[in-house]
C-alpha cells in the first residue's frame, strides 16, 4: 500500500524500499516480477532484465517474464529477440491466447497480415474470453477491409471488458 501511495503521488524513488520489501516477502517469481516492473518504471533495464530472467525459471511466471523481456527488446528495436521470446512462450504454452495475440500483433506490424490473421484467429479460438486476442483479431480484420467482422470483434471486446476506450474508439471509427 505504501509503495502504491508513493507511486501515485509521483514519489517514485521513495517507492523502491517498499517494493523491495514486497518482493522479499513474496520470496518467489511474483515478487521478482513486481520488482522488475518497478525497475522498468525507473529506467533500470539491466536490473529488470536480470530479475525477469530469474523469474522465467518459475513455470507460473514464465510467460509474464518473457512478455516483459519481449517488450524490452521491442523498445530497444530488437524485433528478432521479441519474436524469439514470444515464440518460446507459444512453444511451451500453445494454448496461451495472450502469447498468440502478441505473436499476431508482431506479424501484423511487420506487414505479414495473412499470417497474423491466422494466428489471431487461433488465439480467439483457444480462449474466447481473451480480450487481447479479440482486440488484435479485430484490428487485423479492419486492416483487411473486413469491417463488419472487425466491428463484431470490437463489440466482443466491449462485452468482455466494458468501457475499454481503445475498443470504443476503433469501433467508432468503423461506424
Amino acid at each position: 500500500l505504501q509503495a502504491a501511495f508513493y507511486l501515485s503521488s509521483g514519489r517514485v524513488a521513495d517507492a523502491e524500499k517498499p517494493v523491495k520489501a514486497i518482493a522479499a516477502a513474496d520470496g518467489g517469481a511474483e515478487g521478482q516480477l513486481t520488482l522488475a516492473d518497478y525497475y522498468l518504471l525507473t529506467d533500470r533495464a539491466p536490473d529488470a532484465k536480470s530479475l525477469l530472467e530469474k523469474a522465467a525459471s518459475d513455470e507460473k511466471a514464465f510467460a509474464p517474464a518473457r512478455f516483459r523481456l519481449a517488450a524490452m527488446a521491442l523498445k530497444n528495436g530488437d524485433r528478432a529477440a521479441a519474436h524469439r521470446l514470444i515464440e518460446e512462450v507459444v512453444q511451451k504454452e500453445p494454448k496461451n491466447a495472450d502469447a498468440l495475440a502478441r505473436k499476431a500483433e508482431l506479424q501484423f506490424v511487420e506487414g505479414k497480415v495473412s499470417d497474423a490473421l491466422g494466428v489471431s484467429a487461433a488465439a480467439v479460438k483457444v480462449d474466447p474470453r481473451s480480450v487481447p486476442a479479440h482486440f488484435v483479431h479485430a484490428r487485423i480484420l479492419a486492416a483487411r477491409g473486413q469491417y463488419s467482422e472487425a466491428m463484431a470483434g470490437y463489440e466482443e471486446v466491449l462485452r468482455l471488458r466494458p468501457g475499454m476506450s481503445a475498443a470504443s474508439v476503433q469501433l467508432a471509427k468503423l461506424k
